[in-house]
């Protein structure tokens, strides 16, 4: 074990577990990482990838493998787990009673009736899992996807009633926000112009996702999920949000979303119209998810 104190902090910092018999001088504890800090009163403890490298250690005396020895020793030292309760499992509601239709690019996942949602919930829910995201295919679209945030709309029922169900209290409820699955053109906004010069009304379509969260976190959602890929989104929902007074309502955006083939089961499960959604989507290449993901 290797103690370090700083007499200006007054703070103790412990290395838990070290792969070397050597004492870690203190200077090389200036510059350590805080990320994987665990902090317990006036103590810091390190994780092992945070332990300071010192060029000196090297093999022999140094030897990675002692920490990989034995699966408890691996345990204490692991840094990554994935458990049930770090997934999200999707719903992909509709309207009706007892209704279970197979997607057929996806199997095992139904569009499902809210009573049958509850059902797949309370399954969900006695595996761990850690919450639902909530999709909703409405009984009518237009063209401005006002099904999204009608106070009756489908993911509003289904989040009432999933909500109502006490046996379902340990899953957080997601719900996407967004119009695309109830616009009757299948684009995430209502349109502007005329034939090639058709778009989506990125400016017009804000409001109504500011709407449609409102609506939503009224309904019971413990997060919204923007997917639309408008420009300022979040920063109106988060405005229409607290003015409603859901200030602790956090959004979970998907800004970096690429034009990818992949998105073929999910247009499938919420029954797309065929509208082609590559106009909003990023092009392949990580700086312009970068900059989106950091205006998000």
């Amino acid at each position: 074990m290797v103690v370090a104190e700083d007499n200006q902090q007054e703070t103790v910092i412990t290395q838990i577990v070290s792969s070397s018999s050597a004492c870690v001088p203190r200077s090389n504890y200036k510059r350590i990482a805080t990320r994987n800090r665990l902090r317990f009163g006036g103590a810091c403890f390190l994780t092992v990838a945070e332990a300071p490298y010192n060029g000196a250690m090297h093999f022999p005396v140094t030897r990675l493998r002692r920490l990989r020895r034995t699966e408890a020793m691996r345990s204490l030292v692991r840094e990554t787990y994935l458990q049930p309760s770090q997934l999200i499992y999707p719903l992909f509601l509709c309207p009706g009673e007892g209704v279970r239709k197979p997607i057929g690019s996806m199997p095992g996942v139904f569009n499902l009736s809210i009573d049958e949602a509850v059902k797949e919930a309370a399954a969900c829910a006695r595996l761990g899992i850690g919450g639902l995201l909530l999709f909703g295919l409405p009984e009518a679209k237009d063209a401005s996807g006002s099904g999204a945030y009608a106070d009756d709309g489908i993911v509003q029922r289904g989040l009432r009633a999933l909500k109502a169900d006490a046996a379902l209290k340990s899953l957080v409820m997601i719900a996407d926000t967004c119009l695309c699955e109830y616009t009757s053109h299948g684009h995430c906004g209502p349109l502007a112009g005329e034939g090639a010069d058709c778009t989506v009304d990125n400016d017009a379509t804000l409001p109504l996702l500011a709407k449609t969260a409102v609506s939503q976190a009224q309904a019971g959602a413990d997060i919204v999920a923007p997917s639309d890929m408008m420009d300022g989104r979040v920063g109106a929902i988060r405005e229409a949000l607290d003015e409603a007074g859901f200030a602790e309502t956090p959004i979970l955006s998907y800004a970096a979303k690429f034009a990818s083939a992949f998105y073929g089961p999910f247009r499938e499960g919420r029954r797309f119209h065929t509208a082609d959604g590559r106009p909003s989507r990023l092009p392949d290449g990580l700086g312009e998810s970068a900059r989106s993901d950091a205006r998000d």
